[in-house]
């Protein structure tokens, strides 16, 4: 700890318009900046000096990785993009019916509708990373294992909320 105070003791003291500005530019265009109005710059230490490149590194190029990421990001986005745009269809052609009562029936049965998507929508989210975990170790019976782990989990979700309306169909809207 006496070595950590000492070396930012040692550290130049940087305005904060030099440290924002150090913090966006790589510390050899500021120096040669310096050098070129005859003032002095001091960069802040070698780590920020090596983040920059990186964040400039993780915007997207058009190369092969964000193809893929685009890939796998684009049905993603379509599936989440879809119940909302279910529950628009189905209350503008409800609405068309000029029946002010089965347009509240609508809202009512699209809130219990998200609701249930949403609390069962985890099992994806969840199986996703470890089937992914297990086959890229190899493990295809792991894989194939969390498959039907997350199968059997819906399937009895989906057999839960089947009977849970056909016994009591009016307590999801009461």
């Amino acid at each position: 700890s006496a070595r950590m105070a000492a070396k930012i003791a040692r550290r130049p003291r940087l305005q904060p318009a030099v440290l924002l500005l150090s913090l966006l530019v790589p510390c050899t265009a500021l120096r040669g900046a310096a050098a070129r109005s005859g003032g002095a710059v001091a960069c802040i230490d070698s780590a920020v000096q090596h983040r920059v490149p990186r964040w400039r590194d993780a915007l997207p190029r058009g190369d092969e990785l964000d193809d893929r990421i685009l890939s796998v990001a684009l049905p993603s986005i379509a599936n989440l993009a879809v119940i909302p745009l279910v529950g628009a269809v189905d209350t503008f052609w409800i609405g068309r019916m000029g029946d002010a009562l089965a347009l509240a029936g609508q809202g009512a049965a699209n809130q219990v509708f998200f609701s249930t998507y949403f609390l069962i929508a985890f099992i994806p989210t969840i199986t996703a990373p470890l089937v992914a975990k297990a086959a890229g170790g190899g493990d295809i019976d792991g894989a194939a294992r969390r498959v039907c782990e997350a199968l059997f989990l819906a399937n009895v979700l989906g057999a839960l909320g089947t009977a849970l309306l056909v016994l009591f169909p009016a307590a999801p809207l009461s």
